[in-house]
């Protein structure tokens, strides 16, 4: 009795572990603040690349833990009608980890946001680039707040005037890009673009020249009403040096200023009198590339009296500095990639109870003397056996597409699965075989009652296990799961069988009743190993799956458009948990290129929302004939031949006819 309660035990930690995984079937985004210091309105970009998410009709929704949604922003930075970053804001505490969720929805569905940031486009000065207002100080042509000059041969050259462009705004930032032409030291162009966060008293800009000469070198700055004691300079153990001033504006409140800039692109700094103002300016030298980026802050006492003290600026801008070289960290957890690291988990799982199992029921072959038993562990030989396979098959077919193999590596657990469905039948049929030679041979039996006990806590085990796997092989697609589960499921019954004659056999000492049992459920295995095999091989020779298409095509009548004349030659193709489908759509003759890939997108982003995420589809255009006219329900066809009669029908038939089909 202990050990099978043992047996019990071990089966509830381990589901409970499984259980534990259901947090990493979503997208998932983990955040780190690596500091140990509250970090407010944090910025947090993510490149759409980093997404892996292949339908450009599906756009990213941020949720927190409590399930409430994140404000966040899509970014065209490359200015393309495709948006390229995720940006968005979050609170952290000190060495604080947090996720968030990201679920993937069509544009009729994605939220409206309140905008926090206002903005002003096109103005000549910085006066525009806080969120929170604050003025980022330009005193007519001198070099001012962040304003930058060429420095060349000595010289210090103003920059053409500005051209600005509005690239991105919303809730979160607001990103501008600046463009001056270069006349008096070239024929060349800087430029500039400056981004501003929602809640931040600054921004970070980002500077390339194009077509400057070699060796230029830029300047940017800070006025100081009043030269400050050492404000004016500061350098950092993080790899940063700073300009700062707090200064006293127009005696009626205090204003800090600094830029904090990488020592990588630092010189040296200097200081000059312009206009009976006091300027302080840092020397820049670009990278190879001829690019650099420096980061902007103002802030005055009017917002916060704390800026009042020059103390307390420099210990703001120390911690910005900190901020600044520590990002906050991102792990980004794929939801496709996920789903193939879950399943091999639930197959580890699954393997090592097997072992576990295995190991057992020697003992208690060893223990009894039990041919029955002995069966049994000789089946679940044959269980570990099939589970590595399924193993090493949901470790290949996780692996991303490449150049051998374009559609990836999905077709490994159809053969993963017809190899389960031989050894189920091979183990069935094992049964059989010592079922039948138990009637002619008997063997001596001892502590009959210890193996009852084992061979019942290992069937119970192997049918929670299988359940557990043919679940999740179904959620995510998985037949090797589905196909693993089943045999450990069959392994059940066959324990059942062998209790019951147990049993039997330990009240009624007839010893025949096993093998009768025996015969019956090991008649059963076989019958289950050959249903998964027919079906394996189904899928293994691209057999069209009826239920899915039929699908298709409800939602093809369902969402029809008036353009869509004619669908046919569907077909679809199954890897792994993905479907490749591909049709010819028929449309008016007379549609451009820019018209016939519109229609074609729509009919693909129809079939998508409305099917599976997993899916990828093709559409081959075909232009209409004559005969067509009374079949096209376009109204306003300038080139109708034949009055419109009705449209084609677009049943499952229909639309999975060939050409040949059509025209015999």
């Amino acid at each position: 009795m202990k050990t099978f309660m043992l047996i019990v035990s071990m089966t509830a930690f381990i589901f409970a572990g499984c259980h534990q995984q259901k947090k990493s079937e979503s997208l998932v985004i983990e955040m780190t603040n690596p500091t140990d210091r509250y970090r407010n309105n944090a910025g947090i970009v993510i490149e759409r690349s980093q997404l892996n998410n292949q339908d450009s009709t599906l756009l990213p929704v941020l949720y927190d833990n409590n399930g409430k949604l994140i404000v966040s922003q899509l970014d065209d930075i490359d200015q393309d009608g495709q948006w390229d970053e995720l940006a968005f804001i979050c609170n952290f505490s000190p060495n604080e980890n947090r996720t968030a969720t990201l679920t993937w929805v069509t544009s009729e569905k994605y939220p409206t946001f309140k905008d926090s940031i206002q903005t002003s486009a096109g103005k000549e000065s910085f006066k525009q680039f806080t969120a929170s207002g604050d003025s980022i100080l330009q005193e007519a042509d001198s070099i001012g707040l962040g304003e930058i000059a060429v420095y060349s041969n000595k010289a210090t050259y103003p920059i053409g005037k500005p051209n600005y462009l509005l690239i991105s705004e919303g809730p979160v930032r607001r990103i501008y890009g600046i463009d001056r032409k270069e006349s008096k030291v070239s024929a060349g162009r800087i430029a500039e673009m400056v981004t501003i966060w929602a809640g931040h008293k600054g921004y970070e800009k980002e500077i390339a020249l194009i077509n400057m000469p070699p060796n230029t070198l830029l300047l940017t700055g800070i006025k100081d009403n009043v030269l400050n004691r050492d404000t004016t300079f500061r350098a950092y153990e993080y790899g940063y040096v700073a300009l700062m001033a707090h200064t006293l504006e127009k005696k009626s409140h205090y204003t800090g200023m600094a830029i904090i800039i990488p020592d990588k692109y630092y010189t040296r700094r200097g200081y000059t009198a312009y206009k009976g103002l006091n300027l302080w300016y840092a020397e820049l030298k670009p990278n190879a590339e001829n690019k650099l980026t420096f980061y902007v802050y103002g802030a005055k006492e009017k917002d916060n009296e704390g800026f009042r003290s020059a103390d307390y600026f420099e210990e703001f801008i120390d911690y910005e500095t900190l901020y600044i070289d520590n990002p906050i960290e991102i792990n980004l957890v794929n939801r496709y990639m996920d789903e193939g690291r879950l399943k091999q988990k639930v197959q580890t799982v699954i393997v090592s109870c097997s072992v576990i199992l295995m190991i057992g029921k020697f003992i208690a072959f060893f223990m009894t003397n039990s041919v029955g038993i002995l069966t049994d562990a000789m089946e679940s030989i044959v269980n570990v056996a099939a589970g590595f396979i399924g193993l090493y098959s949901l470790h290949l077919a996780a692996k991303p597409k490449d150049e051998g193999h374009p559609f990836g590596h999905g077709k490994i657990e159809l053969i993963s699965a017809s190899i389960e469905g031989l050894l189920i039948i091979l183990a069935g049929a094992l049964i059989v075989f010592e079922g039948i030679k138990r009637l002619f041979i008997p063997s001596v039996i001892e502590k009959l009652d210890i193996g009852i006990y084992i061979i019942a806590g290992a069937g119970i085990i192997n049918y929670l296990l299988g359940y557990y796997s043919i679940r999740t092989g179904k959620k995510y697609d998985s037949i090797a799961l589905v196909a693993g589960g089943k045999h450990l499921q069959s392994d059940t019954y066959s324990s059942i069988g062998l209790v019951i004659g147990l049993i039997l056999m330990y009240i009624t000492r007839i010893r025949w009743i096993d093998s009768a049992l025996a015969l019956i459920f090991g008649t059963i295995i076989i019958f289950t190993g050959i249903s998964i095999l027919k079906k394996t091989v189904a899928n293994l020779m691209d057999k069209a799956d009826k239920e899915i298409l039929g699908i298709i095509a409800d939602i093809i009548s369902k969402n029809r458009q008036p353009d869509w004349i004619d669908i046919h030659n569907l077909k679809m193709v199954k890897y792994g948990s993905y479907y490749y489908i591909d049709c010819d759509l028929t449309l008016p003759w007379y549609y451009n290129i820019e018209e016939g890939h519109s229609a074609c997108r729509n009919l693909e982003k129809t079939i998508c929302k409305g099917f599976t995420d997993k899916i990828s589809f093709s559409v081959h255009s075909d232009s209409c004939a004559k005969s067509y006219c009374k079949h096209c329900q376009v109204t306003n066809c300038a080139y109708r031949k034949q009055p419109f009669i009705s449209p084609l029908q677009l049943t499952l038939k229909e639309i999975t006819e060939s050409d040949e089909e059509r025209n015999e």
